[in-house]
């Protein structure tokens, strides 16, 4: 075989290599999911499974994560551990609305006092118990950022605290 052909076989190696690996990656690629930040409150319960019709009692709890936009990688997969939690953990909850999950982009004028109250200088997560309406207790789930690079850790670390604020 002479040079020329060689190169010829080799370029269709290496073109068959690509279709063939390339657009099995390419499926993989397109399902990761978009930080749940982006969407409307509408959607966001959609997504959570909570009917539009299901009333909010006056005593639950708020879960609010609070964003720069845009975010860092960190922040998205912390956004969807999140997002996965409340969704695998509290189901039920969330679809009687006794748990609400927010996203507030802590940039945004409209929440400048609240980030100004709370003291929030980055994505930051809180747990706030409404009783009657009102917010009676406010956390701040600090350990999020030493946990983010352990999914495992990061879910159980939310999920303990909500249940404990759900008792």
């Amino acid at each position: 075989m002479g040079m020329k052909k060689f190169w010829q076989f080799r370029g269709c190696v290496i073109c068959s290599f690509l279709l063939v690996f390339g657009a099995s990656f390419f499926p993989v690629y397109a399902e990761i999911p978009q930080p749940p930040y982006h969407l409307s409150p509408q959607e966001l319960d959609a997504r959570l499974g909570v009917s539009a019709e299901t009333p909010r009692p006056e005593d639950f709890l708020r879960v609010v994560y609070f964003y720069r936009n845009p975010g860092c990688a960190t922040c998205q997969k912390m956004s969807r551990m999140v997002f996965d939690t409340l969704k695998r953990d509290f189901s039920p909850e969330i679809q009687t609305r006794k748990i609400v999950l927010r996203y507030l982009n802590l940039e945004d004028p409209k929440h400048a006092r609240l980030v100004k109250t709370l003291n929030i200088s980055s994505p930051s997560l809180f747990v706030v118990q409404v009783k009657a309406g009102k917010d009676v207790r406010i956390l701040q789930l600090n350990r999020i950022w030493s946990l983010s690079g352990d999914a495992v850790r990061f879910q159980d670390y939310i999920s303990r605290k909500i249940k404990e604020k759900l008792q």
